[in-house]
C-alpha cells in the first residue's frame, strides 16, 4: 500500500514539473505586436544577445495552397520582407528541399544571405504540417558583398481549422553574425515576422496557388 501511495505521489509530481516547465518556456514569449490579426512574440535566447521571434496568424486558406506559396522559391523574395534574392537549390521531394536567400540590410550593415534546409512532415492525427529549416553550410559560395549567415533555423507550423482556414505559426532563432548591433537586429525581429505574414495573407489569395495539391500533404 505504501508503495503504491510513493508511486502515485513520485507521478503527480513528476506530472507537476512537466506542466510547470511547459508553462514557464510559454510564458517566455513577450508579446509586442497585435494588429490585424497577427501576433508577434518575441522572447530572449540563453547565451545571446539576439531574441528568437513567432508570428501567428489565421488565413482564409488550405494546406495545399500554403505550400505551393512556400516551394514557389523564386518568387518568395515578393512577399518575405527584406529578401532580394531567393533560388531553390534542389528539387522538391516529399521530405523537403534546399534554398537559397539573400537579404538587404540598412546601411551600413551589410546584406546577409544564407542556404537553408527545409523538412517537411505532417503530422496524422491533427493533419498539421510543419515546415522546418535550418542553416546548411557549404551548399553555396560566400558571396564578397554578403555576409554569411551559419546560424539560423525555425519553422512554419501550418494546422487547419477546416477545409479553408489554417492557424499559421512562424518562428525562428538565428544569429545575424558580423558586427551588427543588437538593438538593430531586436527591431528585426519584430517588423520582419509582421510585414512578412501581412504579404503571405495577400499571397495565398493569387490565382497562380489556387487548386494546387502534393502528393504529400492531405487536406482536412
Amino acid at each position: 500500500m505504501l508503495k503504491n501511495i510513493s508511486l502515485c505521489l513520485i507521478t503527480l509530481l513528476s506530472s507537476s514539473l512537466f506542466i510547470s516547465t511547459h508553462v514557464f518556456a510559454d510564458a517566455d514569449w513577450k508579446l509586442r505586436k497585435d494588429k490585424k490579426g497577427i501576433q508577434i512574440f518575441t522572447r530572449e535566447v540563453k547565451g545571446s544577445d539576439f531574441h528568437s521571434f513567432k508570428g501567428i496568424i489565421t488565413l482564409d486558406t488550405n494546406l495545399s495552397t500554403l505550400m505551393a506559396v512556400h516551394t514557389d522559391v523564386a518568387y518568395v523574395k515578393e512577399w518575405m520582407k527584406d529578401c532580394d534574392e531567393s533560388e531553390m537549390l534542389s528539387e522538391l521531394t516529399p521530405t523537403g528541399y534546399t534554398a537559397y536567400f539573400k537579404t538587404n540590410s540598412p546601411w551600413p550593415v551589410k546584406d546577409r544571405d544564407y542556404a537553408l534546409q527545409y523538412t517537411i512532415e505532417q503530422d496524422k492525427a491533427d493533419l498539421a504540417v510543419k515546415l522546418s529549416f535550418r542553416s546548411a553550410v557549404g551548399l553555396v559560395p560566400k558571396a564578397d558583398d554578403c555576409v554569411r549567415i551559419t546560424e539560423l533555423e525555425g519553422f512554419w507550423k501550418m494546422e487547419p481549422l477546416g477545409k479553408q482556414q489554417v492557424k499559421v505559426t512562424y518562428q525562428v532563432e538565428a544569429d545575424p553574425s558580423g558586427n551588427i548591433p543588437a538593438w538593430l537586429a531586436n527591431n528585426f525581429v519584430v517588423d520582419q515576422p509582421y510585414e512578412s505574414l501581412q504579404r503571405l495573407r495577400n499571397r495565398v489569395t493569387m490565382e497562380k496557388y489556387q487548386n494546387k495539391s502534393f502528393d504529400f500533404i492531405q487536406e482536412p
